[in-house]
């Protein structure tokens, strides 16, 4: 992720900056803020600065989305899927038994059989920004989902990556929901 900060005439620093698709940023402490995952082309840039999940202003945002209700957290859009995809995105903390921290975003997909999408995992950011559609699921269909398919797989994914072993600790919280309807 990589945040810049600008004081000054952002809007016209902001445009100086070709690779970028968003619109210009909101304001955080009267320094404008653009918000960009992953932006290759822009990493060698000196105004921009790297940083983790454990950054203050990315503490400060997920605090901001941690008190939005879940019921309002969920985006239903149109992909290139078949049926419907429920992708879940976990905040995941692990402690490792030597007291080593890490916290990362971990997404998990699923179609309605229980069916695991990597695929989709990969490209979660490009469903983010996809077209509006109708949701396919109903609210109990959805429940259901989350306890016989997208928790068990989740707990799999963590043991697979040594997070949910019996040396350490971790949590996992749900922080975005996009249901992918097909588009075709």
């Amino acid at each position: 992720m990589a945040h810049a900060s600008y004081s000054g005439s952002a809007r016209a620093k902001a445009r100086a900056i070709t690779h970028c698709p968003f619109p210009i940023p909101e304001v955080v402490d009267n320094c404008a803020a653009l918000w960009l995952v992953f932006p290759p082309p822009l990493t060698n840039q000196e105004e921009l600065q790297l940083m983790g999940l454990d950054h203050p202003l990315v503490q400060e945002e997920l605090r901001r989305w941690r008190a939005v209700a879940p019921e309002e957290l969920g985006i239903s859009v149109s992909g290139d899927v078949e049926g419907a995809v429920l992708l879940s995105l976990w905040m995941v903390e692990t402690t490792t038994g030597n007291g080593e921290r890490r916290v990362v975003v971990q997404p998990i997909a699923i179609n309605q059989d229980g069916t695991r999408f990597p695929a989709v995992e990969r490209l979660c950011e490009k469903y983010l920004h996809a077209p509006a559609a109708s949701p396919s699921f109903q609210p109990g269909q959805r429940a259901d989902l989350f306890v016989q398919a997208v928790e068990p797989t989740l707990q799999r994914e963590l043991k697979h990556k040594g997070a949910a072993s019996g040396e350490g600790s971790y949590s996992a919280e749900l922080i975005g929901y996009v249901e992918i309807v097909s588009n075709a």
